[in-house]
């Protein structure tokens, strides 16, 4: 929700918290149906991980889940039922991303009123449901780690602007151009080859990232240009990046604005595209399939992918120089994660081959892995790890963790 900015509300907060509904959440979020019924028990792999992310951010360092999700509710389009495990893992996966608390929403079924649809820990005649039994496998679990530290820095960082996503809500362009999902997609693409993720705004200390990302930063600043060039981060930066004005205006130059510091470039035409429709990149020897929102750059900075097909052939898709990178559109998944890879490469960031339905996370020395896809799958895990819970082969709805 960035109907208001979180960060100015916060200032003086101890801690953040937010209510995981992932269910829900899948019913009526980013992904394609074929993925959502894949994922209709666990959920969508990368959204509570987000969120989790974004308000440790938000908490500097601190936050609680006042509401986890304990099976079926109430509230969303349809309401189905957690696999078996997944209360648990997501529990795992909060306390991995450094959770301090996780409330359990609601401790009794109601068996009144419009919410008796809600399932609690309890059932209304006060005996254990399934996920009584879950926390109290996950509170038996907690003993056999060790106590572990705040969650440290992460070599990424992906800045997340208010006043960037009200003008994009102000003017789309396109019915289908939604950043708060795109934003999810570069974040997936990232977690999904085993990188670590902190969620920053621009006045958010800048320095030890290895890499900056934006995917939708639409009114940066001229200190968090001026702070991200003394940082010594590299930075990859989405479409519309720098097109509007704390105004609302294209600014003196054309886009992206002050970004143009960074990287020598304008923007000279954009356009929103049907999603029955896509154009190709080419990204050295990989063909990217790109949708829903293209541009046309002038620049003189080296290109790394261009567009190919009748229109405009040839033209700028991905262009950078030793610091910034900048796409010029929205590719699919795959092509995104590609990228992204690359650019992982480029900033010097360690990386795991694609890991599919797999999440990993690190927290004080230890690797939590968490499986949200329907097959068995092996943990990435050294030969000599030692295992404190799970095994190296970790089950539909289950987690690992080892030292």
């Amino acid at each position: 929700n960035t109907d208001y900015d979180h960060r100015a509300l916060g200032r003086d907060l101890d801690v953040f918290s937010w209510d995981a509904y992932p269910l829900g959440n899948l019913i009526h979020g980013r992904l394609a149906e074929a993925e959502k019924a894949k994922y209709l028990r666990t959920g969508d792999p990368d959204q509570p991980g987000f969120n989790n992310d974004l308000y440790r951010g938000l908490g500097r360092g601190r936050f609680w889940i006042m509401e986890q999700q304990p099976g079926p509710v109430n509230w969303a389009a349809q309401n189905q039922a957690p696999a078996d495990g997944m209360v648990r893992l997501w529990t795992w996966l909060a306390y991995a991303q450094g959770c301090e608390m996780v409330s359990y929403f609601r401790w009794r079924q109601a068996p009144f009123a419009q919410e008796q649809f809600h399932t609690g820990l309890m059932l209304p005649d006060d005996t254990p449901d399934q996920a009584h039994t879950e926390v109290a496998q996950v509170a038996a679990e907690r003993a056999l780690l060790p106590p572990l530290p705040r969650r440290e820095r992460a070599p990424v960082a992906l800045v997340l602007d208010y006043p960037s996503r009200w003008a994009l809500e102000t003017l789309p362009q396109g019915a289908n151009f939604r950043p708060a999902h795109h934003a999810l997609d570069w974040y997936s693409a990232l977690r999904r080859q085993g990188v670590d993720v902190d969620i920053i705004g621009q006045e958010d200390d800048l320095n030890g990232y290895r890499l900056i990302v934006a995917p939708d930063l639409i009114i940066p600043t001229e200190d968090f240009v001026t702070r991200l060039m003394a940082s010594g981060a590299r930075a990859l930066f989405g479409p519309r990046s720098g097109s509007k004005t704390a105004d609302m205006h294209i600014p003196d130059g054309l886009p992206p604005g002050p970004l143009r510091r960074l990287i020598d470039m304008q923007v000279v035409r954009v356009e929103s595209l049907p999603d029955w429709h896509a154009e190709t990149a080419l990204v050295g020897n990989t063909a990217i399939t790109a949708r829903r929102w293209r541009e046309t750059i002038r620049s003189a900075q080296q290109v790394i992918g261009h567009f190919a097909g009748d229109y405009r052939g040839g033209a700028p898709a991905l262009i950078g120089n030793d610091r910034a990178r900048y796409l010029a559109t929205l590719p699919a998944p795959e092509g995104l994660r590609a990228i992204i890879g690359d650019a992982l490469d480029w900033a010097g960031v360690a990386a795991l081959p694609d890991l599919g339905d797999l999440r990993i996370t690190r927290r004080g020395g230890l690797t939590f892995a968490f499986n949200f896809g329907p097959d068995a799958t092996e943990a990435p895990a050294p030969a000599d790890a030692r295992f404190l819970i799970g095994t190296r082969r970790i089950a539909p709805a289950d987690l690992a963790i080892w030292a």
